[in-house]
């Protein structure tokens, strides 16, 4: 379990609220356990909770932990497949197509920009395509990744709204 600080700051118009402060590394370890235990494969559990923690970091919350509570319903009812391998069906040319099989839109999209980099590396460009994905996180997490990879990277995205926004109308919206 992290360790957990907290303490009493003022709420604009509210009084005053409750803060918890975790520490990164010790929340991502959290977040990788749960959603092992709900079922997530252990590698895409953990790299699902690199990218969550990550979106928080970065300021986008709407992307990080608060995901966590949808992400474990999903995995619990069936609508994310935990034991999902992201696998190419398509090639054509300099464009692949990658079936995520409704698995941790993270590891799917990771793989892609994996392959994404192997292939502009060969040929000089790449265009990958992830269908049946669910929610991917922060974009930029992976444009980072294909950063590192040593190639530049655009990803956009239109996974399906399985999981709604935190507060949200519902799926979709």
């Amino acid at each position: 379990m992290p360790k957990v600080t907290s303490a009493a700051v003022p709420v604009r118009g509210c009084g005053s609220g409750l803060v918890a402060v975790v520490a990164g590394h010790e929340l991502t370890a959290f977040v990788g356990a749960a959603l092992e235990a709900a079922g997530a494969r252990p590698a895409d559990a953990e790299l699902t909770a690199e990218v969550l923690v990550a979106a928080d970091l970065a300021g986008a919350a709407r992307h990080g932990v608060v995901r966590l509570l949808p992400y474990v319903r999903g995995l619990w009812g069936g609508t994310i497949n935990g034991g999902a391998r992201p696998e190419i069906v398509r090639r054509y040319g300099d464009v692949t197509v990658i079936d995520a099989h409704h698995g941790l839109g993270q590891p799917a999209l990771a793989f892609a920009v994996d392959r994404a980099v192997e292939q502009a590396r060969v040929r000089g460009a790449a265009a990958v395509s992830v269908q049946h994905s669910r929610h991917v996180g922060i974009t930029a997490w992976y444009v980072g990744r294909a950063a590192r990879g040593g190639a530049f990277g655009v990803i956009t995205t239109r996974a399906a709204g399985s999981v709604g926004v935190w507060g949200g109308l519902g799926r979709g919206r």
